[in-house]
């Protein structure tokens, strides 16, 4: 209310007075102050305006040696900077630079007024680099406010503004350049500003932005509580029509989104602050449209953190908008450019479509050269840029694509110092880029290196909240992939569960991640829970993913591997029907060009495979397995580190289809599959000992019936191999035992040599002792076991040899098999032997026995199957014995 009517009386004043008053000049010097004051106060832009052309009057009507031009100067550069800063028009910068310029020129340097003046010329110069980003204007703004400061006694009033302006100075050159010293030291002018007494509301704004510049840097919790306390403390004494408060709002926003990345719940708050300090900035305004821009950051982190889809459309509506509103400097444009890419990423990570990736990644690459070589604003901009290219290539993208992100991260590295809070997010990805190309690559060395880039990111604890659980799911997943160590990679998603906000978007993924890891250990060890809860966790992340997200398709993918999973082990029938039916969906809604097709048409065909191997009459579902397989096999890259695993898969599958239908090109292209699995598999892959076998039962198989020696001794050797490389643990070394004893049983058989027979039927008999409880390898061991015990009674007619042939053939029938053809060899060699021990006991017993046991075999296979035959002229002995 004083302002108002002092205002008034000069007005009046000025009015009534002549032209030439010798007093004029102070008048209007004071209505420009005054005016100034109320501006401050209440935002009046129109206030602002006259105090700019009362001042401008002041310096007009004095002489260039007049004493009080100086002070008049500087009072006039003081109000053209807050019309500046309300107004944005940079031609009102220039005017103040050369009014404080001609201020400090007029004063003395042993003038009392002297630093005042410098540090006025200091602040203009600080507005003057904001606009241009050149930095000789704020190399200049520091040096003329470090000497000002230099040249105030510590106990002049003004020295507390001196070190406010001079750690503004101080702290957009950390900005520029990232130096932390620059930074520790605005900290500490800003603190003894406030060791001086003075609680202005600026101050503390101002220390708080520095605090929450060292929090990123040291993502130390405590700096981001004492940035918000100051905030606080700020809007607590600027009166609510301050021309400080928005900015002060805006700046509270950005707080409580950090804190919210943190795991509290403040993105309800951050979006209010925001919308505040947006509505409450002068229209038309640079700083209207940095604040809107701000907004659309709360909205992004309010979508990550809550899982809103319409805070994340909001978020990209504002950030197009700002994009496109004019701006007053370079740093302005790379700022609002860079944010629109970074939302639309998001918006790509959330909704999955491609042109959001490649238009993010356009936009980010463009903001990249938007700053100078030297702003450390690069820094982030390079790793969103490294992370989208990363993320393009897995869309099939090209080498070139992570290749490129791959150097842009390692850029980063040199650049990042050791104690830099972003040098560990920036290991992590690195790291998964590398993971990423040694997926497509097969780089061994590559992967090693990610494993350790990833550890060494988790050890520096930095960052907390959801960047950590990032890094954890990550490192689990590359675990994971090789099967190195799975245990680990379960404690690192659980803990990652654990960490991550139950609301985030991205919660179903590690939901399904830790899923899916829990069903491979499984797998590994055959522990019912596991598989139970990877079901449970598969099926909460699906009902949780939305209908129109393209991540769904994986979803279901994970959910019917895990239930064929349980299926292999239990048999119950309604696994393997959702199994097949959550491919078929998965099929049905994965995009074309999704890096995760290739593997929804792997497990598909995995589903129609199991479907198809239970059934003995000709079925459909062992084709679509065969043609999902190769067309899996056809979206992979030649040098794809899974190619192998595909490759192995289809030729079991042709296997199979030979099985059933006994056309020699299926045998072919079998054998021809698991070679090329074997030439492009690395020889110290863990799954290795698996792919020599499928080769090696192939050629067997094609020995069996062409009578191939060639390809006897061949898979003889690869079984030999296969048994070398399985770890003595393994699961699958009773079934690699057994393999082999019956390709070299095949082979004594041949020769007519009984050592070779002898050591057949003990391996056969190793591998039966090792057999794990229900495993599904039990039927076809004993049956081998049985078969070779079957052919020694034929060489040497050992009563002891076909009894416990018998007793074995008996335990295998009634064992549980992975597939028809296992129980129906099962049947034959059981029925085989009993005819065998009739030939000599000839007891009818035998055959009484061997009769429903041939009939079972013959159930088991189709019209047209080569051993129809053999077992129905068997079954005719019986019936004319």
């Amino acid at each position: 209310m004083e302002y108002s009517q002092e205002i008034s009386q000069i007005r009046t004043l000025l009015n009534r007075l002549p032209p030439d008053y010798a007093g004029r000049a102070d008048l209007f010097d004071r209505l420009g102050a005054m005016l100034g004051e109320r501006f401050s106060a209440t935002g009046s832009i129109a206030d602002i305006h006259e105090a700019v052309k009362s001042s401008r009057q002041a310096v007009a009507a004095t002489i260039s040696y007049d004493t009080k031009r100086a002070y008049y100067l500087n009072n006039h550069s003081n109000n053209l900077s807050d019309r500046f800063t309300a107004t944005g028009n940079i031609q009102d910068v220039h005017e103040a630079i050369q009014a404080a310029r001609e201020s400090v020129q007029l004063t003395p340097e042993n003038d009392t007024s002297y630093s005042t003046y410098s540090s006025v010329l200091s602040s203009c110069l600080i507005d003057m680099y904001r606009q241009t980003n050149s930095l000789s204007h704020l190399s200049e703004a520091i040096q003329i406010g470090g000497r000002a400061l230099d040249s105030v006694p510590l106990g002049n009033p003004n020295r507390g503004a001196m070190l406010n302006n001079l750690g503004i100075a101080l702290c957009l050159r950390f900005e520029r350049l990232g130096d932390e010293t620059d930074l520790d030291l605005s900290i500490e002018y800003g603190e003894q500003v406030l060791q001086l007494g003075l609680l202005d509301s600026l101050v503390l704004h101002n220390l708080a932005a520095r605090l929450s510049h060292k929090y990123a840097k040291s993502h130390d919790q405590r700096l981001l509580q004492r940035a918000m306390k100051n905030v606080q403390d700020a809007l607590m004494y600027c009166s609510p029509d301050s021309a400080n408060r928005p900015m002060f709002c805006d700046t509270m926003s950005h707080i409580l989104c950090e804190m919210s990345r943190l795991g509290f719940n403040h993105c309800g708050l951050a979006i209010s602050f925001g919308r505040m300090a947006f509505q409450s900035t002068p229209a038309f305004t640079s700083a209207r449209a940095t604040r809107l821009m701000h907004l659309s950051q709360a909205l992004c982190t309010s979508f990550e953190q809550r899982g809103h889809v319409r805070d994340l459309k909001e978020a990209v509506i504002i950030a197009r908008v700002v994009f496109y509103t004019r701006h007053t400097s370079p740093h302005e444009h790379g700022m609002r450019v860079a944010n629109l890419s970074d939302v639309l990423f998001v918006q790509f990570k959330r909704f999955g479509m491609r042109q959001d990736l490649i238009e993010a990644l356009q936009i980010g690459k463009r903001a990249l050269h938007i700053f100078p070589a030297d702003d450390s604003h690069r820094t982030a901009i390079r790793r969103n840029v490294a992370v989208m290219l990363r993320e393009l290539h897995s869309r099939h993208g090209t080498d070139q694509d992570i290749r490129e992100s791959i150097e842009l991260l390692r850029q980063n590295l040199v650049r990042l110092p050791q104690s830099d809070g972003g040098r560990p997010g920036t290991l992590a990805d690195l790291g998964y880029a590398l993971f990423s190309l040694h997926r497509k690559m097969g780089q061994q060395s590559g992967f090693d290196e990610a494993i350790g880039l990833l550890r060494q990111a988790l050890l520096s604890q930095i960052p907390r909240g959801f960047g950590r659980v990032s890094m954890l799911i990550n490192l689990g997943s590359m675990l994971a992939f090789t099967h190195g160590n799975i245990d680990e990679a379960v404690s690192l998603g659980e803990e990652a569960l654990v960490l991550c906000p139950k609301k985030h978007y991205q919660f179903p993924i590690f939901q399904a991640n830790l899923g899916e890891w829990l069903g491979i250990r499984f797998m590994e060890e055959g522990n019912m829970s596991d598989i139970n809860r990877a079901i449970g966790l598969c099926r909460t992340a699906l009902v949780a993913t939305s209908l129109d997200s393209t991540d769904r398709a994986m979803r279901l993918e994970v959910l019917g591997r895990c239930c064929l999973w349980r299926f292999e082990e239990t048999k119950v029938s309604e696994d393997l029907s959702e199994a097949t039916l959550l491919s078929q969906q998965a099929e049905r809604t994965i995009p074309s060009d999704h890096s995760g097709r290739a593997l929804v048409l792997h497990t598909l065909a995995a589903t129609l495979f199991a479907t198809g191997k239970q059934s003995c009459q000709p079925s459909s579902a062992l084709t679509d397995a065969i043609s999902r397989e190769r067309d899996a096999i056809g979206l992979l890259p030649p040098s794809s580190v899974e190619r192998p695993g595909y490759l192995s898969k289809l030729s079991s599958m042709l296997r199979e289809a030979f099985w059933r239908e006994r056309r020699m090109e299926l045998i072919e292209e079998s054998i021809k599959c698991a070679r090329e699995a074997l030439s492009t598999d690395p020889s110290s892959a863990r799954s290795r000992e698996a792919y020599l076998d499928v080769l090696a039962n192939g050629l067997h198989q094609k020995f069996d019936n062409t009578g191939d020696v060639q390809a006897l001794e061949e898979s003889i050797n690869l079984g030999r191999s296969a048994l070398e490389k399985a770890p003595e643990d393994s699961k699958h070394r009773p079934t690699l035992l057994s393999n082999l004893a019956l390709r070299i049983g095949s082979q004594a058989e041949i020769l007519g040599d009984s050592r070779l027979l002898n050591r057949a039927i003990q391996n056969a008999k190793d591998a039966c002792r090792l057999l794990a409880p229900r495993s599904f390898s039990a039927g076809n061991c004993l049956g081998i076991l049985a078969l070779l015990l079957h052919l020694r009674f034929t060489n040497l007619q050992s009563y002891n040899d076909i009894d416990e042939a018998i007793l074995v053939g008996q335990q295998a029938v009634h064992e549980r098999t992975s597939s028809i053809m296992e129980s129906t060899h099962a049947f034959q060699i059981l029925g085989s032997c009993y005819l065998a021990r009739y030939s000599r006991s000839k007891s009818m017993a035998d055959l009484d026995l061997a009769e429903p046991v041939f009939r079972k075999a013959l159930e088991g296979m189709t019209e047209t199957q080569a051993e129809r035959p053999v077992s129905l002229a068997k079954l005719s002995i019986v019936y004319g014995q």
